[in-house]
């Protein structure tokens, strides 16, 4: 009985342990498009107007 309560608490701590040095956060977090790349697409395709990217530009620069 003892040897399945010491069982038990190894295997818990193994899991947390590995959870917690399996979160890098760097790692995992994926290249994505900068917020300016994304303005620049929407205006290349047309939903926005060349006034509306120049001031949503700017915001985005001078946040």
């Amino acid at each position: 009985m003892m040897f399945f309560i010491i069982l038990f608490g190894a295997v818990i701590v193994y899991f947390i342990y590995k959870n917690l040095a399996g979160n890098d956060i760097l790692s995992k977090v994926v290249p994505g498009k900068t917020p300016e790349e994304l303005l620049k697409e929407r205006y290349a395709r047309g939903e926005i107007s060349k006034e509306t990217y120049k001031e949503m530009l700017n915001d985005l620069r001078n946040k």
